[in-house]
């Protein structure tokens, strides 16, 4: 289990270094309206592994719990800033098919009131059952009772449905023969990241049945690096393909 424990922490680890070199490789997209999206999902994507996973979890969840007296408050918080990380590749790939007032309407019905009600019954469930007074290391191990089920099957269907709705505009992007290479990747970086959240919850609920405590966080663990470490190359090689195209030297006149 220490073991397990060691190269997940160093797993995530890697990834978190991927986020960032990607976000100061991508630091120019700041300034640019059709990059931003991107961008964003990566630097939320980072701030939620560093709420989830040690040794930042244990230093902002020992500040949290100083603060109010509960534990695991973070992983909520990193739990959160995931779902925004999906919302934002979402609301990417859907700017760049849908008008103006579709992509509003869109963007409210399928990102913005799902993760509002989602997160909040999140909240209810932790606060409801032992999830605020367990002290674990990782949340994904601390034991589950009905209410932390709920947690968990809260989050995956929310994820999946925003994710659904993101994944519904890569496909229509990936028909353009230009695109259709980056936007593979970033269609396997979001399967990945459902199988993911599904081995978590399905090992939530039918624990220990399903698969061992070790062994399902080995397990969502592999997708979950893939998921954020395949939207991290997909993001790198789209921009240095649009840079490369700024860069292209005029042709020279001849003499």
């Amino acid at each position: 289990m220490a073991t397990v424990f060691v190269l997940v922490c160093l797993a995530w680890g890697v990834t978190l270094l991927c986020s960032i070199f990607t976000i100061y490789q991508r630091r120019i997209t700041w300034h640019c309206r059709g990059e931003q999206g991107i961008t964003t999902s990566i630097v939320l994507q980072a701030l939620s592994i560093v709420m989830q996973v040690p040794p930042f979890n244990n230093i902002l969840g020992a500040l949290a719990y100083r603060l109010t007296g509960q534990y695991n408050l973070e992983a909520f918080i990193g739990y959160g800033l995931a779902l925004g990380s999906i919302g934002a590749v979402a609301h990417h790939f859907h700017a760049m098919i849908d008008d103006d007032d579709e992509l509003a309407r869109g963007f409210k019905h399928n990102v913005e009131l799902p993760t509002i009600a989602g997160l909040a019954l999140m909240f209810a469930f932790l606060q409801s059952g032992a999830g605020v007074a367990i002290d674990d290391s990782l949340f994904y191990l601390a034991p589950h009772d009905v209410w932390l089920q709920a947690y968990w099957v809260t989050f995956f269907l929310t994820a999946t449905w925003i994710l659904g709705y993101a994944i519904d505009a890569i496909k229509i992007l990936r028909e353009y023969p230009s695109s259709r290479r980056v936007m593979t990747v970033y269609l396997c970086a979001a399967y990945s990241g459902v199988i993911a959240i599904a081995v978590r919850t399905i090992q939530a609920i039918c624990h220990p049945a399903f698969l061992h405590a070790s062994l399902g966080l080995a397990v969502a663990s592999v997708f979950g690096c893939a998921a954020m470490l395949l939207w991290t190359v997909g993001a790198a090689y789209s921009w240095t393909r649009r840079l490369r195209w700024f860069n292209v030297k005029p042709i020279e006149a001849e003499n």
